[in-house]
């Protein structure tokens, strides 16, 4: 069962991480999205986020169901191929989650938490994403600084 998560978890994680996780895969295979159409979808997408916890019930889901929504928009956006969205995002979505379950699960251990405090003391989650989004903020730095990618999609997929 999914907890409603304030309207503010929604802004302060949901909306910055979106975009991250749009911006780091992208970079990934040397594509990049302007900041306002990255906005823009990381604002639909934490809307659409903040919303799905009221009305989907089925814990894991919303996740499956904002992925889809990311990829669609991304598609739609940058009129690229189905599969080349699909790729980025996804690939985003696993260094977000890596990134996350690493600094996570340390950090509940030295502040002496658990998950379920996460539901009592919303704040802590805006407190626990930082790390991860620092992280993978750095990480994005470093590609672009260094030229690193590990494809050039275009080569490979026209849209």
């Amino acid at each position: 069962m999914l907890n409603h998560i304030p309207w503010y978890i929604a802004l302060f994680i949901s909306l910055p991480e979106t975009f991250l996780i749009i911006k780091v895969g992208l970079n990934l295979f040397k594509e990049d999205i302007s900041i306002k159409d990255n906005l823009l979808i990381s604002l639909i997408v934490a809307v659409f986020s903040y919303s799905i916890r009221i009305y989907l019930n089925v814990y894991g889901l919303h996740t499956i169901a904002t992925a889809v929504l990311i990829v669609i928009l991304v598609n739609f956006i940058m009129r690229k191929a189905l599969v080349h969205s699909v790729i980025c995002v996804f690939a985003g979505l696993l260094i977000m989650g890596v990134s996350q379950s690493v600094t996570v699960p340390f950090l509940l251990v030295l502040l002496r938490r658990s998950m379920t405090d996460l539901n009592f003391y919303p704040w802590l989650n805006i407190f626990l994403f930082l790390p991860s989004a620092t992280i993978v903020s750095g990480a994005i730095i470093l590609m672009k600084k260094k030229k690193i990618y590990l494809l050039d999609l275009k080569k490979y997929i026209e849209g």
